[in-house]
């Protein structure tokens, strides 16, 4: 009812409240509007040509000249003109005809009372926007002498009168006396957190709270090849930055964004992963305290966790490092027993090193076995240290992995014989120990060995091929692909030839790719030979790669690597449009390819699809 309402605080006088004043009508000052950008221009096929073609203006001076003199052009030629506004005000008339009848037609047809023909939001909107702008008006300002300035150049000349004499020297400065006798507000620990260093996590949180149109990541990525802009990224990214970013794969088919946990192979993020992250972040937080116990790096573990045995081996080795082992000391602890000595001999407290090396039977087992001649059980003070030590002997060239091995199987039925003797009191001799578990070592062996043989051969998952090439059916065309690359570059090449049941070279592409890993580089090269396919109108094509794990990626849904997640998509995307299928093949057979993507091949012609050349007409 009253849309330019404004309220006005008067001074106190003589009384303890300040008199409110209503003005039902106070007329808005005409204010030039200033120049913004509107999200809805984006919509139109002629924004981004309008921007380019007015910011490629020349202009001489310097960067911040040349730039604002670009902006002044780009303003004056998006200002609205009398041919535009009489476009927009027939547009607007046909419009609002339309959705006349259409609330005529839906108010017909519903039964909801609150919804008033000829009402479209427009005034709820309206009246938001005419309250923003009352709250954002200045109607009057106190001057430095007390004087109320109501008119609009009074207001103005007071602000810049202000802000003048901000940096004018007007009589002494020091204000310390004063100061003095001024309980301060901001305490030394909010000061200390107002003025420490900005942290990389709060610039991140600042970062992802803009909005997309603040920080459009489009403006890096080169349209024409889908690929980064690496000279834009150093103008605002440190070298490490812009190297992390350039190793983001893009998809060359306008994908859609994702994020992805980058802790994860997958790239997919669960509560279980959050927990390890932050607890891991929670110990590495706490500073170390003086210790005897040996605390062994990440390189140990990796040692443990590729050992060549089964992995509930690797798990019970595991435990018994940490000290995890249920063991009657450590029931003790917990309140689970009332004993923490040995039920074997009786003697001693059973802890996880008496149990597996120190008690007299554990003893008799290791110098039964195999590998009693490298080992003493007087010398073990700890299962961690000794475990370090065979670590240590093995890097140094003294022992094989294959001793420690042992040793962990012979540990693990002494263990379960421990447990026999517990819960069903079953004596079991040395001897017999011994020979459960070097059977158990030999069986593994044979298996992993037998294994590993089938494993030569590609999953049976994939089309399974000849150790020769395989020529495809009369009529049909063959793509192979392969890449080389350079782990110190981080760059390499990638070959693409197309040809037919003959095995005669129809076409063919060698060209530079860069990438952060081999696997990478070879997910890379397979896309460009599926585009290679799409540019030639070709389908139904058999691509074939000497990589097993690229191709069965490319032929099931499994969730590849979050590197190669973008370029598996696309890939997936392609294959599905142009009903192309991929096979692997070993090395023999793609070793055309194989030599066009290596750096010998770098002594080819231009022509060297038209002129292959003797070598390269061999290999075919």
């Amino acid at each position: 009812m009253f849309p330019y309402a404004q309220v006005f605080q008067d001074a106190i006088i003589g009384s303890d409240h300040s008199p409110l004043l209503l003005d039902f009508c106070v007329s808005p000052s005409p204010a030039r509007k200033a120049f913004k950008f509107e999200s809805l221009w984006t919509s139109s096929p002629n924004c981004l040509p309008t921007i380019r073609d007015n910011w490629l203006v020349h202009a001489q001076g310097s960067a911040m000249f040349r730039w604002s003199f670009r902006l002044k052009a780009l303003k004056k030629n998006l200002a609205p003109t009398a041919e535009n506004l009489k476009v927009q005000q027939a547009i607007h008339k046909t419009m609002e005809i339309i959705m006349a009848r259409e609330e005529m037609y839906l108010h017909q047809r519903s039964r909801v009372n609150w919804l008033n023909y000829g009402d479209r939001n427009s005034k709820f909107f309206y009246t938001t926007l005419i309250q923003r702008r009352q709250r954002n008006q200045i109607l009057r300002l106190k001057a430095h002498d007390g004087v109320w300035k109501e008119s609009e150049d009074d207001i103005n000349l007071e602000i810049g009168h202000y802000f003048t004499s901000l940096f004018e020297d007007d009589g002494p400065r020091d204000f310390s006396t004063s100061i003095e006798h001024i309980s301060p507000s901001v305490t030394r620990e909010m000061n200390r957190i107002l003025t420490k260093q900005v942290t990389d996590e709060e610039i991140r949180v600042a970062v992802f709270q803009m909005g997309a149109l603040k920080a459009p990541v489009a403006d890096f990525i080169n349209p024409t090849s889908d690929e980064w802009r690496i000279a834009k990224l150093r103008q605002v990214l440190s070298e490490e930055e812009v190297q992390a970013v350039a190793n983001i794969p893009i998809s060359k088919l306008g994908g859609a964004d994702s994020i992805i946990w980058g802790l994860h192979p997958s790239g997919k993020y669960t509560v279980k992963r959050g927990y390890h992250k932050a607890w891991s972040d929670y110990i590495d937080s706490k500073p170390e305290r003086p210790s005897t116990s040996t605390v062994p790096g990440p390189s140990f573990w990796n040692f443990m966790w590729n050992l060549n045995i089964p992995p509930k081996l690797k798990h019970f080795w595991w435990r018994a490092c940490r000290n995890k082992l249920a063991t009657k000391e450590n029931l003790v602890q917990r309140k689970c027993a009332t004993s923490p000595i040995c039920q074997r001999c009786g003697k001693a407290i059973e802890s996880g090193e008496h149990i597996l090396f120190l008690c007299k039977w554990a003893r008799k087992v290791f110098f039964a076995s195999p590998i009693a001649g490298v080992f003493f059980p007087n010398e073990i003070g700890s299962i961690m240290a000794w475990s370090l030590r065979m670590k240590e002997e093995i890097d140094n060239g003294n022992l094989e992995p294959v001793f420690f091995a042992k040793a962990i199987f012979l540990c693990w039925f002494i263990w379960k014989a421990r447990n026999d003797l517990v819960f069903q009191s079953l004596k079991q001799s040395p001897f017999s120990t011994v020979a459960r578990a070097l059977g158990a070592w030999d069986e593994f062996v044979s298996a992993t060995e037998t294994t590993s043989s089938t494993h030569q051969s590609p999953p049976s998952s994939l089309p399974l091929p000849s150790s020769v090439r395989i020529p495809p059916g009369a009529g049909s065309l063959k793509i192979n692909c392969d890449a080389s690359w350079s782990r110190d570059l981080k760059r390499g090449w990638g070959g693409i030839i197309l040809r037919d049941n003959c095995g005669h070279l129809v076409n063919g592409r060698r060209f530079r790719i860069s990438s952060t890993s081999a696997f990478l580089a070879e997910a890379s090269v397979l896309r460009e030979a599926c585009l290679f396919a799409k540019a030639l109108n070709l389908s139904s094509v058999c691509i074939e790669n000497d990589n097993a794990q690229l191709i069965s990626l490319s032929v099931s849904e499994l969730v590849p690597p979050w590197e190669a997640l973008a370029i598996i998509s696309d890939i997936r995307l392609l294959a599905s449009d142009l009903r192309l299928s991929f096979c692997w093949t070993p090395w023999e057979g793609n070793e055309a390819a194989h030599w066009i993507a290596s750096s010998q091949a770098s002594s080819l012609g231009l022509n060297w699809v038209v002129s292959p050349g003797s070598f390269v007409f061999y290999l075919m």
